[in-house]
């Protein structure tokens, strides 16, 4: 693993104000976010619906592999959550 680009990603997801996430928690999927979780010697990215259904989900043996997965499923999430905001006049 490369603790190099997981730093990376975190500063992304803080820099740009990323929401709808689990980053590495472990805990039930929530409705309409993007995870990565680490599941034994693998790592599972998803994404749910408003049900907190999985609408994507995937399992990586690299880690490196899933950040990169990872990072445009968050930031496109949340490009959708900002328009609809938007359209919302919110």
């Amino acid at each position: 693993m490369s603790q190099g680009l997981k730093s990376e990603v975190e500063r992304v997801i803080s820099s740009e104000e990323l929401t709808h996430l689990n980053w590495y928690e472990g805990r039930a999927p929530r409705a309409d976010e993007v995870g990565i979780v680490q599941v034994g010697n693998s790592w599972r990215v998803y994404s749910t619906d408003e049900r907190a259904n999985a609408i994507y989900d995937t399992t990586y043996e690299n880690e490196d592999t899933a950040l990169g997965d990872f990072l445009p499923r968050l930031r496109a999430t949340n490009r959708y959550f900002a328009m609809r905001e938007n359209r919302l006049g919110r």
